[in-house]
């Protein structure tokens, strides 16, 4: 969605290196794997990423694939990540991160570079104390508070656990709503295709496009807060 709503180049990485399905979800075979973008990394450059990021059906969004054996993720080190995201940014305006969950140091070098984590959570007790302990790490961890975004997911009006409950649990207020709508979500997925495409008029499609707009919207704020402040730090 943040492709098609802001018109510029994103990345889309599967860092989900046990169990990536991103590729499954849009129904693509790409040619090449992280392993080999950080097997490269001496290479790399604006050309080298457009042309080996798998492109989505001709539009601006390009998805790096988890690999494909187990093992190949042995390899990654933290320090290649981060020198990846470094150098992705020269190219794209987004960079959206699937990271598994888990907090190992990949994952911790991906949310360090992050401008801002989406934590997606559902409106149930474990899901909601899983939550919780995220929450505590990255305090620990230093990161602003404003960085963590809880995301509920397949959310219902009528849920047992309401959203002011799960508010106050979390000490946090809830960023965004995802609609429970099961039958476009899985359409979807069994076809390999983004819900907006197979369901345009669908509550969570339209969810997704307004969460898209949103984020859009947040970071560019961000930016230019942090430019002026810049502008007057320097004087």
């Amino acid at each position: 969605m943040l492709f098609r709503s802001t018109k510029e180049n994103v990345a889309l990485i599967d860092l989900n290196f046990q169990t990536g399905d991103i590729t499954t979800f849009l129904d693509l075979k790409p040619s090449f794997n992280i392993s080999y973008m950080l097997e490269n990394l001496d290479k790399i450059n604006e050309t080298f990423l457009l042309s080996t990021l798998e492109r989505y059906k001709r539009t601006s969004l390009y998805v790096l694939a988890d690999p494909p054996y187990f093992k190949q993720a042995d390899n990654i080190r933290p320090k290649q990540i981060t020198k990846l995201f470094e150098t992705l940014k020269d190219t794209f305006s987004y960079i959206i991160i699937d990271a598994e969950a888990s907090f190992e140091g990949k994952n911790i070098t991906a949310l360090d570079s992050s401008d801002l984590i989406l934590l997606v959570t559902v409106a149930n007790l474990p899901a909601l104390r899983n939550t919780q302990r995220c929450l505590e790490l990255f305090e620990k961890l230093g990161y602003d508070k404003e960085k963590t975004k809880i995301v509920v997911n397949r959310f219902m009006d009528n849920d047992e656990i309401k959203e002011e409950d799960v508010e106050k649990v979390l000490s946090k207020e809830i960023y965004w709503k995802v609609p429970n709508n099961y039958f476009a979500i899985m359409s979807a997925i069994n076809k390999g295709a983004p819900v907006n495409e197979m369901s345009p008029s669908s509550n969570v499609a339209q969810s997704y496009k307004e969460l898209a707009q949103n984020i859009s919207d947040n970071l560019y704020k961000q930016n230019m807060t942090e430019r002026f402040e810049n502008i007057l730090n320097n004087g």
